[in-house]
Order: C-alpha cells, then structure tokens, then sequence
C-alpha cells in the first residue's frame, strides 16, 4: 500500500477508487518486466511513479510545483528505485547525456 503526502498546492486524484482501476490498466498495457525505466512527466506528488515502481527498475519523475515535489519526495523515502526532480521536464541536447531511453513515459497533469 501507498501512502502520499499532499498539500493545498499539489494535485491528487481524489477518486481513488477510479484511479487504482485507471493505474491498473496503464501498468498493463505497459507490460513492464522490473527492468524498465519508468519517466513520470509532470508527476505532481507521484502517485504513477510510485504505482509503477513496484515493476519497473527505476522511476523518474519530474514536476514544476516544489510542494508536490516535496511532498512526493517524502512519499517515496523508502522507495531507492524512485527520484523526484523539480523543474521542467525538457530534454536538450546540453542534457541528454544525463537521461537513458526510457521505455514508459507517463504524463499527468501536465500544465494546459
């Protein structure tokens, strides 16, 4: 089971039940093997990441707002596979050396 921290700041699904459905079906269609590195685009307090770290070997997730990053760093603690970073998830060519291929990317809450 997983446990989040969340603030007034940082966006949670409330509809857990919905969501543990739409999680589901995500992680299937990935068909992920533990081998897998997972990128969690605009993951807000990571509730994806943390979902699919269970089957994959690592998870990466990157957000804009700091309390969620926050509070999803404080979520994962006891999770190694996982790394929250703040800022905004570009890939150029100044940083690409510092990212593999990734096989799943998801995105959340992406800013509109």
């Amino acid at each position: 089971e997983n446990k989040f921290r969340i603030s007034p700041e940082s966006f949670f699904q409330v509809n857990s039940k919905q969501v543990e459905k739409l999680y589901g079906k995500a992680l299937e269609y990935a068909g992920l093997t533990g081998e897998e590195i997972v990128w969690d685009v605009y993951c807000g307090i990571g509730t994806i990441g943390m979902v699919a770290s269970d089957h994959a070997k690592e998870v990466i997730g990157v957000e804009l707002n700091k309390d969620a990053v926050e509070g999803g760093r404080t979520a994962s603690f006891a999770k190694e596979q996982i790394e929250i970073t703040l800022g905004k998830p570009v890939l150029t060519s100044e940083n690409a050396s510092n990212f593999t291929q990734p096989l799943l990317t998801t995105k959340d809450n992406a800013p509109k």
